[in-house]
């Protein structure tokens, strides 16, 4: 079973031949991983440039059908949203390891102002100078519950004595199978005769 190119993409897209191999990754979907870090990196490259012109390029560079092309951009449109995500990820990591190393070496050296601006910039990225948002208590909301029912009173009907028995008695009478042939006649006719306009008359004009 070859398994899905984004799943692998994810996990190998930089990874050498080699390492593909031990990962026992298919032929194919090795051919088509070096094709897609083609794609990202000539991306990356001209980032202004747009879908059909990345599909005019590949198509060249591999021989690829446009089908083909147009699904490798959809691919690579998701790594690169996912590794984009991922580097905010790490660059926000990385901000707040800042400031916290900026507020120690202040704090050693005895520098107030550096420490009172360390902690401005943790508690602005943070947003800790604004209130949580509410929380809307949709958890708490309980699904009203409904019961399947037969019975027409609870709508407001009569209930019908023994209607499966008279449901039954109706079908019988009718389902019926006699199918009896009839003859018919064809009817002559003059369409100018039925369609005729009458002419005007004095007293109509």
């Amino acid at each position: 079973m070859i398994p899905a190119t984004i799943e692998v993409a994810r996990e190998h897209l930089f990874s050498s031949v080699e390492e593909m191999q031990n990962a026992r990754i298919p032929e194919i979907i090795q051919s088509r991983l070096i094709r897609l870090r083609d794609m990202y990196t000539y991306w990356l490259k001209f980032p202004s440039m747009k879908d059909a012109e990345i599909v005019r390029e590949f198509r060249k560079r591999y021989g690829i059908s446009m089908n083909v092309a147009y699904d490798d951009i959809r691919l690579v449109k998701t790594l690169l949203g996912e590794i984009n995500k991922t580097s905010k990820d790490f660059h926000r990591y990385k901000f707040i390891q800042m400031i916290e190393k900026t507020y120690e070496v202040a704090e050693r050296k005895g520098d107030a102002k550096a420490m009172a601006a360390a902690s401005a910039a943790y508690g602005k990225f943070n947003k800790l100078d604004k209130e949580d948002p509410a929380e809307l208590g949709y958890d708490k909301i309980i699904p009203q519950s409904f019961e399947i029912s037969d019975n027409p009173e609870i709508l407001g009907f009569r209930k019908i004595q023994d209607v499966k028995t008279r449901i039954n008695k109706l079908i019988k009478e009718m389902d019926t199978t006699d199918i009896q042939d009839v003859d018919f006649e064809e009817v002559e006719y003059n369409e100018e005769d039925i369609f005729k306009i009458p002419k005007a008359t004095k007293t109509d004009e």
